[in-house]
C-alpha cells in the first residue's frame, strides 16, 4: 500500500508540469472562493462570517471550487490513462469503472488525501486574524494544497480505474 501511495505522489510534478491545468483550475476556483470568504470577513476574528456559517455567496464560490476541483481530478485522470483503446471515453464509463475498487484501493485513497485535507483546514484556521498580506500568502499556499489535493485524487483515481480495468482483463 505504502509503493500505492508513494506512486499517487510522484505522478504529481510530471502531469502539473505537462499539463498545467489541472494545478490551475482548482487553485483559481479556491483563490476566488479566499477572495469572497474575505470579502464576508470569515478570517477577521469576532467581526464577520464565522468559520463554517454559510451564505449564499460562500456556497456559490464554493460550488465553483468544487467543479474545478473535479475538472482538475477528470483531467488528471484521462492525462494519465494514454491507452485510447482501452480509456473509458464516458462519464458513465469512468463511474464503472470506479466502482471496481477494492478495499486496499479505498484506504490508499484516504491515505493520500489526509495530509493535504488537514493541512487544507489548518491553513485556513491559521490565515484568521493575520494581516491582509500575510493572509494572503497562507491562503494562496492553501490554494496551492487543494490544487496538488485535486491532482493526487486524479492519480488514485487512474490507478483505481487501471486495476479494474486489468481486473476485467482476466
Amino acid at each position: 500500500m505504502l509503493a500505492q501511495i508513494i506512486t499517487v505522489y510522484r505522478r504529481i510534478p510530471g502531469v502539473v508540469a505537462a499539463l498545467p491545468l489541472v494545478m490551475l483550475l482548482p487553485l483559481m476556483g479556491e483563490g476566488v472562493q479566499h477572495i469572497a470568504e474575505v470579502w464576508l470577513g470569515m478570517f477577521t476574528p469576532g467581526d464577520g462570517l464565522a468559520a463554517g456559517r454559510e451564505t449564499t455567496i460562500r456556497l456559490s464560490f464554493g460550488g465553483l471550487k468544487a467543479l474545478s476541483v473535479f475538472a482538475s481530478i477528470i483531467l488528471t485522470a484521462r492525462f494519465l490513462d494514454r491507452r485510447p483503446d482501452r480509456a473509458p471515453t464516458t462519464l458513465r464509463q469512468w463511474i464503472v469503472a470506479m466502482n471496481r475498487y477494492d478495499l486496499t484501493g479505498v484506504l490508499v485513497l484516504i491515505a493520500v488525501i489526509a495530509v493535504p485535507f488537514a493541512a487544507h483546514h489548518g491553513l485556513n484556521a491559521f490565515a484568521v486574524g493575520k494581516p491582509l498580506i500575510l493572509m494572503a500568502l497562507i491562503l494562496f499556499a492553501d490554494s496551492v494544497v487543494v490544487g496538488t489535493l485535486a491532482v493526487s485524487l486524479g492519480s488514485v483515481a487512474f490507478s483505481l480505474a487501471e486495476k479494474a480495468s486489468q481486473a476485467g482483463d482476466r
